[in-house]
């Protein structure tokens, strides 16, 4: 056979290969050293759950990673994957605040708004977690940012105050 043969069955082979899948496989040893395959369908499969939370911001709080976002909105994971719903909406329900209507009534009273945008929790040497927040109407310039603070990363929380209010002058 010639060299260009040789060469074409070859450059055949290599092409077969890459668009064939080969079965993927999982080892896994026993408690007796013995390596069992499996293929890997055979394998569960990771299982996502969502919590949706919009404009997230994110702190790792002791093994779990938490999210605050716009519309006072909370959930946590510890694997990243398996995401549980802590809060949502400014209402008397969300669990961040006793009452947040009345917690955040100055800022949400100067902001012409029913809502907050893109808060933002940290926690500081004093081992308690501050959360900033904003009040904002979205269709105006009016807006108010304020500091709340709670001994849990889940609350309640309580107002500090605003620290800063903006409208179109």
């Amino acid at each position: 056979m010639g060299r260009n043969v040789l060469k074409k069955i070859a450059y055949y082979f290599l092409a077969l290969s890459l668009l064939v899948p080969a079965p993927a496989s999982v080892y896994a040893a026993d408690g007796e050293g013995k390596v069992e395959v499996k293929p890997a369908e055979s394998q569960d499969k990771p299982v996502f759950k969502n919590a949706s939370v919009h404009d997230p911001s994110v702190i790792k709080v002791d093994d779990t990673y938490y999210v605050l976002g716009s519309h006072l909105a909370m959930a946590k994971t510890k694997d990243l994957m398996q995401w549980d719903k802590v809060a949502d909406g400014v209402n008397a329900a969300n669990p961040l605040f006793d009452d947040v209507t009345k917690e955040l009534a100055e800022a949400l009273d100067w902001a012409e708004s029913e809502t907050l945008w893109a808060g933002d929790i940290i926690q500081l040497e004093d081992g308690k977690f501050y959360m900033y927040y904003n009040a904002c109407k979205g269709d105006s310039p009016r807006s108010a940012l304020g500091v709340a603070v709670a001994d849990h990363i889940e609350g309640p929380y309580k107002d500090l105050g605003i620290f800063l209010k903006d409208k179109k002058v």
